[in-house]
């Protein structure tokens, strides 16, 4: 099964690396949004959203582009995100789009990255230093958990 990531990393590149870790994985294609369809994207048997969190939420970038996509049967999808603050809760907006869309979301990760958003720059930030070795070596364990569900 082919795998498109579809990325938004764009302060210190927290979630790119781990995007690059589940890329090498998977064998999956890395896409900005904003440079292709939704019709290439459907091309692939499993979307993955990847950004940071922005204001509580994933990138808005991906928040459009999900909006943008047709109505699918089943299509697989899986979330992942870095932020000072990880949570999976920050995924809601973008995970009821993709099920309200007919996506079967199969897998989501949430990581620490190091945050210098607003205030937070002016003491350095926190999570530096994150994501971790540990950090991307659950970013391998998602990723071959997402393999054996796609091959199952």
């Amino acid at each position: 099964m082919k795998s498109l990531i579809l990325l938004k990393s764009e302060h210190h590149g927290n979630t790119k690396r781990v995007a690059q870790i589940i890329s090498k994985e998977l064998d999956a294609q890395i896409c900005d949004p904003k440079e292709i369809s939704p019709e290439f994207a459907l091309g692939f048997d499993h979307l993955i959203f990847a950004s940071g969190i922005y204001f509580w939420t994933m990138h808005e970038d991906l928040l459009n582009f999900a909006e943008k996509l047709p109505q699918v049967k089943g299509k697989l999808a899986s979330i992942f995100s870095t932020a000072g603050i990880p949570s999976p809760k920050r995924h809601e907006k973008l995970r009821n789009i993709l099920e309200k869309k007919g996506f079967r979301i199969i897998g989501e990760l949430s990581l620490p990255g190091w945050d210098t958003f607003g205030l937070l720059k002016l003491f350095g930030g926190i999570k530096k230093g994150r994501p971790s070795e540990r950090d991307l070596d659950k970013a391998r364990e998602f990723a071959r958990a997402l393999k054996e569900k796609l091959s199952a």
